[in-house]
């Protein structure tokens, strides 16, 4: 409903959802004192939907503070139901949605993955039968070992030679990922010269938007991973320039790659290829799977001036088809040219949230 009342622009309909959203956090409260509720699926799928419901309503930089709390909620409720619940399919799906959730929130603090969530995961990979949930689970340790460099590196910013060593083993390890992915879960390429809806003269087509965030994933994994190693050879420029040049190219075309999916994530493509106008029918739900990749996308290094305006047209795009506010927020970020941090320094004021580029 707030999603829709962010589409229509109907205030009467958002004054329901919000009103709604308040009788949700009592019930929540209630059910969080009984024993016998607080860790059951439905307790623990309220706490997440309401981490949705901050990113679809959120218009403020606080509002990506509110999101933070109700993941750090849910992971309190995870750690209480144990590791019984992955044995379910059910239990499983729920988990794997909340890890990308905390895998999201420990990158942008870099910060290290709760070891619980890293023991779950191996546990969730080993009950696991879908070829398709084996495939995502196993990109997870190399999310680890990227997290816990980049809050080693955050603590202790160091030339050691190590870090690129680290650095370039998860590169291989994510390469290695994604050459092993099955034809069916894999995307082709078409051309363009759509410049509105496509960047770079191409867009990808997937077998269905599920695959989108798998693979965004993998992308700014790798990102994240060079941008390390670029940044530690920026410093020690005598020390390996080839592999400078190559990470600057990797990072430039997954850049691409990331802004080349969205408009599957938009509802743009079918049989007939990309569409256009009332035709397509974009979801909230799979909006926020792209909000971060590209938000990253155009915070890069790399990141050209016609990169940036085009993430910010599609940012307001997803503010108005999707009815998700948050993207209209990143988005007025990203034309202040000002970047998201730190989220524990949220505070009262805008100069207290954002650091310039």
């Amino acid at each position: 409903m707030a999603g829709l009342s962010n589409m229509q622009m109907s205030q009467e309909s958002m004054i329901i959802a919000r009103r709604k959203h308040t009788a949700v956090l009592r019930a929540l409260n209630s059910s969080l004192q009984d024993p016998k509720t607080a860790t059951t699926d439905a307790t623990f799928m309220t706490v997440m939907l309401l981490g949705l419901y901050e990113t679809i309503t959120g218009s403020t930089p606080q509002s990506l503070k509110s999101w933070a709390n109700h993941i750090n909620g849910a992971t309190a409720i995870m750690r209480m139901r144990g590791r019984e619940q992955l044995q379910t399919v059910v239990g499983r799906q729920i988990f794997a949605y909340l890890r990308n959730q905390i895998v999201i929130d420990c990158i942008q603090r870099s910060a290290v993955i709760p070891p619980e969530v890293i023991e779950w995961s191996e546990y969730a990979l080993q009950l696991e039968t879908d070829i398709g949930s084996r495939r995502e689970l196993g990109i997870f340790p190399m999310i680890t070992r990227l997290c816990t460099l980049r809050g080693v590196i955050a603590k202790d910013t160091n030339n050691d030679p190590a870090v690129l060593t680290i650095a370039r083993g998860i590169d291989a390890d994510l390469i290695e990922w994604a050459d092993k992915f099955p034809t069916w879960l894999r995307y082709t390429t078409e051309l363009s010269n759509d410049t509105e809806n496509v960047l770079s003269g191409y867009y990808h087509v997937y077998p269905n938007v599920w695959v989108v965030g798998g693979w965004n994933l993998y992308r700014c994994a790798r990102i994240l991973t060079h941008e390390v190693m670029e940044r530690w050879l920026s410093r020690n420029l005598t020390y390996d320039m080839a592999q400078l040049r190559q990470s600057e190219a990797v990072l430039i075309k997954l850049n691409a790659d990331i802004c080349a999916s969205v408009p599957c994530v938009f509802g743009q493509v079918d049989a007939n290829g990309l569409q256009t106008g009332s035709s397509c029918s974009p979801r909230a739900a799979t909006g926020t799977w792209i909000l971060w990749p590209l938000y990253l996308a155009a915070t890069m290094d790399t990141a050209t001036p016609t990169t940036r305006a085009w993430v910010i047209n599609q940012l307001d795009k997803m503010g108005r088809t999707m009815g998700i506010q948050q993207a209209i927020s990143l988005a007025a970020v990203l034309r202040a040219q000002k970047e998201i941090t730190a989220w524990g320094r949220f505070g009262s004021g805008v100069d207290e949230e954002v650091d310039k580029w």
